[in-house]
């Protein structure tokens, strides 16, 4: 399930190009607070 969001939001961040950062930035502070949840 979070695999298939990822791939979702990172598909759309290519397609708009410049705002790329924004969900790259929130899926890595996804990815780190994850585990220690």
């Amino acid at each position: 399930m979070m695999w298939r969001v990822f791939c979702l939001e990172l598909r759309v961040a290519f397609r708009h190009g410049a705002d790329i950062a924004g969900p790259l930035w929130f899926f890595l502070m996804v990815i780190t607070l994850f585990p220690l949840s």
